[in-house]
């Protein structure tokens, strides 16, 4: 994410430079702020995936955002987890019980199984997301996390 209302700084050619090789999408914040002549200009070397105008604070341009980052992070077809990038091990973990829990349910259903079985992978999916996005967060999985850190006082 870049400011849009400035020029490009060295920490952003550094950012830059650390994910050149992965997915991106270049999110240019703040274009409620641009003002003639004071615009971000994009050097002509930087590849990404794609490119997003938005401002955060008046909510423009997010919806838009949104879809690019589904179809970027997650392609057309399956999720190719050397492609997508994601924050440590334990949600990659997490990412691969949903889709294989997904993956259950599609076969369960081609083969008429009843709703009541189906339900029971749909369910391991919806919690593996819900564990990674913190809607379905166990005492367990906080303690885990908390342990990497040291809280001071």
């Amino acid at each position: 994410m870049i400011e849009a209302n400035r020029p490009l700084g060295p920490e952003d050619h550094l950012i830059y430079d650390k994910i050149n090789s992965k997915p991106k999408i270049v999110v240019l914040n703040k274009i409620d702020l641009i003002r003639k002549g004071n615009e971000t200009i994009l050097p002509d070397s930087w590849r990404f995936d794609d490119r997003a105008s938005i401002s955060a604070l008046y909510d423009r341009g997010i919806d838009h955002l949104k879809k690019k980052v589904i179809k970027v992070a997650g392609g057309q077809n399956r999720l190719d987890f050397e492609a997508v990038v994601v924050p440590n091990l334990r949600q990659k973990l997490l990412l691969e019980t949903s889709l294989d829990a997904a993956e259950s349910v599609i076969a369960q259903l081609k083969k008429g199984t009843s709703s009541d079985l189906v339900a029971i992978p749909l369910q391991e999916a919806i919690d593996a997301l819900g564990v990674i996005s913190g809607d379905n967060v166990k005492v367990d999985v906080l303690n885990e996390i908390f342990s990497r850190f040291c809280v001071g006082k």
